[in-house]
């Protein structure tokens, strides 16, 4: 008889499926997969050390002290290599949700790592959600509908859409909601990113901009206004000149002009 790896926390247990991350990875396993070039998903924080770029906050403290998985798809080379992070196994369902929060950052447009997400079942693996992205430095909401006939298990595979690049891929908040439908994200948000100042910003300045074609608007439509009485007004002057030049209908000789003749 032999034990392993015993953990005791204070609190209840997560749910299959679940995690915040905030005490490490609760049921869910970041071993490496010899098959898919042996790279394995992190443990981390904003506070941690390193030279990659990575979150400065976790989406559920909203600090750099809170945590959340993480992986650096500059390690990856091409040949189609990825790494997994895979739950525990999970009862076959009918009608599940999967809800989480990721992020992604990559420094050109060209440049772009995919998260997929992929029920892995006897029968093979099925993808079920996959985003690739870059320059979104926010964390991002996503619920999926999950319906598997058999045990299963969840998988997120980090890889590469392009060419290799240092780029971020971050997941936190995982909650896997057995027997339950997906609700609808509130504002009508499939995909709705945690609030963030850039956005109000962005609004502020937008409006700003409409305002000043407003103004510049009003102000060519009452100038307009005001070059039509001056027009008019030329035109009628122009007009009397006309008539005193050429509408005379005698002409009277001086005297001395009549006198000599």
């Amino acid at each position: 008889m032999a034990l392993d790896d015993l953990l005791l926390r204070d609190g209840p247990c997560a749910q299959p499926g679940s995690c915040d991350f905030e005490s490490g990875l609760c049921g869910w396993s970041h071993l490496a997969w010899p098959s898919l070039g042996g790279y394995s998903w992190d443990w981390s924080s904003g506070a941690t050390p390193s030279r990659y770029p990575r979150p400065t906050v976790d989406h559920t403290l909203g600090t750099e002290a809170g945590h959340f998985a993480f992986f650096e798809t500059s390690v990856l080379g091409p040949g189609g290599q990825a790494a997994w992070l895979r739950s525990e196994p999970l009862p076959a369902t009918t009608a599940s949700c999967l809800h989480f929060w990721y992020y992604m950052g990559f420094p050109e447009h060209f440049y772009k790592g995919k998260l997929r997400v992929l029920l892995s079942s006897a029968q093979g693996q099925l993808a079920v959600w996959e985003q690739g992205s870059h320059l979104r430095h926010q964390w991002i909401q996503v619920q999926i509908k999950v319906s598997n006939s058999e045990e299963f298990q969840i998988v997120f595979e980090a890889t590469l859409g392009g060419q290799p690049a240092l780029g971020p891929i971050a997941l936190d908040d995982v909650q896997y909601l057995a027997g339950q439908h997906c609700q609808k994200p509130p504002s009508s948000q499939g995909e709705m990113a945690a609030p963030v100042s850039v956005p109000v910003a962005v609004g502020g300045a937008l409006l700003f901009f409409v305002f000043l074609v407003l103004l510049g608007l009003g102000s060519w439509h009452w100038l307009q206004k005001q070059r039509c009485p001056f027009q008019r007004s030329t035109d009628t002057a122009t007009s009397s000149f006309d008539n005193i030049l050429f509408n005379a209908d005698q002409v009277t000789l001086p005297e001395s002009i009549t006198s000599s003749s």
